[in-house]
């Protein structure tokens, strides 16, 4: 089975949230977007980087502003699909380079959507709900992938469905 189909398979109707984690992380999940697109599957990307708070404002080991991430991204994607796809979401609320909130800029997708998260600490105990499917190099997860490939990740370890 394709990691693409297994990813799909963990949730089998509906919105699926799935978090890229570790080394190399956003080159995983840009490949694993284009795989769901090449199936014409409704597919977004965001990072973690987005969502950081401002640089006056974080801490060690505390730089992502999660209140945020899941009241303008996690929430409203996930409940999309319940209400007809009118449920608008944002994929960044912060801008690393001006250091300063992102314009808003509301989306909105079909009720089979896929939206891939990449970034650090997404293994962390308060988000271990978001994920429908966890990919990375640590902690439990869903699989470990070799994307020397990226359009094409292959499965090194993990559960498989």
């Amino acid at each position: 089975m394709r990691l693409r189909d297994e990813i799909r398979a963990s949730r089998s109707h509906g919105r699926v949230i799935v978090g890229v984690d570790g080394a190399d992380a956003a080159l995983i999940a840009d490949g694993l977007a284009a795989v769901f697109e090449e199936r014409d599957v409704s597919t977004f990307r965001a990072s973690t980087s987005d969502f950081l708070l401002p640089r006056a404002q974080r801490k060690p080991h505390d730089d992502y502003d999660w209140s945020a991430f899941r009241r303008v991204l996690v929430d409203p994607f996930r409940e999309g699909w319940q209400t007809s796809a009118t449920t608008g979401f944002q994929l960044a609320a912060y801008d690393p380079a001006r250091d300063e909130p992102a314009e808003a800029r509301w989306l909105t997708a079909d009720g089979d959507a896929v939206l891939i998260v990449s970034g650090p600490d997404l293994g962390l105990p308060a988000l271990a709900a978001v994920w429908d499917f966890r990919i990375g190099t640590s902690g439990p997860l869903d699989a470990v992938i070799d994307a020397t490939d990226p359009q094409h990740p292959v499965r090194l370890t993990g559960a498989a469905s």
